[in-house]
């Protein structure tokens, strides 16, 4: 049987374009490495899953009811650089299905002016639809400013599949946060306020993208959430955890502060992470603050960098110096030139801030001896 449906080529490309390159997954299963379209007399839905998250778009469309999985959207993409004006995709189906998803006689046609792309299809019976849920609250959100925001504590999401919370983006009041359980990432996100805390996983808020810089209705509930602009959908789960309680968790008062220049302490942990390069082995060198020098101990010798620090703190500590240095990043990202750093105890948090209010928290690593460890490479003897 055929079935026809018709639409503009500017539309379609740039729907295509935009939810096959945010969301479909690169795998092993082709269906989900593929754009399905769902059409109907007066529209064309065009989506990506790859079974947490759902992306679609609508544009308008003219034709018969029907829907398919494309073989190779990738391939399509380019076709469609070459078509201009009206395309015509013209959809050829049978009955009889393999058990692969795919069949002999289903195959999709793209025409326009005068350019043609022939492709075998897949079953698009076999891509669960974005789960349509009741919200329990709806808000009015900026992508541009939630996208920004989530790239300055992405440093802080863990990948940590056994504890989902913390692979996701947390909101409480009016902050967002990450947490790993190394460190903290907190921005105070301007013009909004969560009336309940939730969370988002990293996935989804790094498709936010697709939305540009446009005002979105973020619709969240137990299980799924989703935002929404005109004819652009995306649709997540999310875990059914509660956010960390955060203010719990942040110190308020401390032993010792001082003002940091960014950038000395940014230009301070590049070089001691460069010379503390295990050479001969593969151990993690922890960096030490001490009398105004940070410090680390590599394999062929002891490195040592001086950072702006006023005043020098009467403190001892030990970080992870990629951490601290990813801290540092993250706040340099909005041009902080001084940040102050605040010290509870050798062991516990210390917390940085800006005026801006953005924070980042970093818990210490114990330190060892710094005497370094030479290794020698043994010289084979002449023959």
């Amino acid at each position: 049987m055929k079935y026809v449906s018709t639409l503009s080529v500017e539309e379609f490309r740039s729907a295509l374009k935009k939810t096959f390159d945010a969301s479909a997954p690169r795998g092993h299963i082709p269906e989900l490495s593929q754009a399905t379209v769902f059409c109907s007399k007066d529209s064309c839905t065009i989506a990506c899953t790859n079974l947490t998250q759902w992306c679609q778009t609508t544009i308008p469309a003219q034709g018969d009811a029907f829907s398919l999985t494309f073989y190779d959207t990738r391939k399509l993409l380019d076709a469609c650089s070459y078509f201009s004006g009206e395309l015509r995709l013209e959809f050829y189906s049978n009955d009889s299905q393999s058990t692969s998803g795919r069949t002999s006689d289903n195959e999709v046609s793209i025409i326009s002016n005068g350019r043609e792309l022939h492709q075998l299809s897949l079953a698009s019976d076999l891509i669960p639809p974005p789960k349509e849920f009741h919200p329990d609250h709806v808000y009015t959100i900026n992508a541009g400013t939630f996208s920004n925001m989530f790239r300055q504590i992405q440093h802080a999401v863990s990948d940590d599949q056994n504890r989902p919370g913390t692979c996701c983006a947390q909101f409480i009041g009016n902050k967002m946060f990450a947490l790993d359980g190394y460190r903290l990432s907190v921005r105070t996100i301007p013009g909004f306020y969560a009336e309940k805390p939730f969370l988002i996983p990293r996935k989804a808020m790094e498709l936010l993208s697709v939305f540009g810089e446009a005002d979105c209705t973020l619709s969240v509930g137990t299980e799924y959430m989703s935002v929404k602009n005109g004819s652009t959908r995306l649709t997540s789960r999310i875990p059914a955890e509660e956010p960390f309680p955060l203010e719990s968790a942040i110190p308020t008062t401390f032993s010792t502060e001082c003002v940091v220049e960014v950038s000395s302490v940014q230009k301070a942990m590049r070089y001691l992470i460069k010379m503390s390069g295990s050479r001969f082995g593969r151990e993690k060198k922890p960096v030490r603050l001490s009398d105004g020098h940070f410090s680390i101990c590599g394999n062929t010798g002891l490195y040592r960098a001086t950072a702006a620090l006023d005043p020098i703190p009467d403190i001892e500590i030990g970080y992870n110096p990629r951490y601290l240095l990813e801290a540092f990043e993250s706040l340099s990202l909005k041009m902080s030139g001084t940040v102050k750093m605040g010290f509870t105890t050798p062991v516990g948090p210390t917390l940085l801030t800006d005026e801006a209010g953005r924070m980042e928290m970093i818990l210490p690593v114990r330190l060892k001896d710094e005497t370094p460890k030479f290794y020698h490479i043994q010289q084979s003897g002449a023959a």
